[in-house]
């Protein structure tokens, strides 16, 4: 996109905020530390950790004059994509626990109905790893992973409602330090790059280990129907 966008005399700018702590704020490179966790948590330790951004106001991001008016209010349906709307809205899928529904106004609400609704910092730590229902764990992945919820966002409002109900206690730090888990994987994942995906991984195990196939697994495995009830719970 950058490269297309400079063809066009236009430049780009990015931020990184997919994690808590900035990629520039941290004290010792990712390179050096996101190998294990406990060395990463010890050499980040002291990281300072970035207040959110404020949203643009209307008007602080001025458009292009020459963007023609029905270019902006043009959207795609279900239908350009080659899908029925009914596809998507009418499934009604009776094992899952939460209706996630994509955005960022869903993800603050889910974030609010957690945290301060329910209460999840009341019991987060004893209930984390539970599968049944809604509030064994935040359910905020899949919108951290597609950008909708910032981490950070969520960390400061952890430590509001710590302010607001006696200060820090066992889950709510428990619940932080989950959040530093994800910030290691990703910084773990900046450091080897692509060789992630590799078939024998980073460390290229090739010499060690061998893949088998048997496609009728992964097709039980797609559809939770293994019959080992933690694997078909996810």
């Amino acid at each position: 996109m950058t490269k297309r966008l400079k063809n066009l005399k236009c430049g780009a700018e990015t931020r990184w905020g997919s994690t808590i702590y900035h990629y520039e704020d941290l004290i010792n490179p990712p390179e050096e530390t996101a190998s294990i966790y406990g060395n990463f948590a010890r050499k980040s330790e002291g990281t300072k950790i970035r207040k959110e951004a404020l949203p643009p106001k209307q008007g602080d991001l001025p458009l292009p004059q020459d963007i023609p008016q029905d270019h902006l209010q043009y959207l795609p349906t279900y239908e350009d994509f080659g899908f029925e709307q009914k596809e998507f809205v009418e499934k009604d899928y009776d094992r899952q626990c939460l209706d996630f529904i994509g955005g960022e106004a869903e993800g603050l609400k889910r974030l609010n109905d957690y945290l301060w609704e329910y209460k999840g910092m009341k019991d987060y730590k004893k209930l984390r790893n539970g599968f049944l229902g809604p509030n064994f764990s935040s359910k905020l992945s899949p919108w951290m992973a597609n950008g909708s919820l910032s981490p950070r966002s969520i960390y400061w409002q952890v430590k509001k409602w710590e302010e607001q109900n006696g200060g820090e206690n066992e889950h709510s730090k428990h619940f932080i330090a989950e959040l530093l888990w994800r910030d290691f994987w990703h910084y773990w994942a900046y450091k080897h790059s692509d060789q992630i995906f590799f078939p024998y991984g980073h460390a290229n195990r090739s010499q060690t280990k061998s893949w088998r196939l048997n496609t009728e697994i992964i097709r039980l495995w797609k559809e939770g129907q293994t019959g080992l009830p933690i694997i078909d719970a996810i």
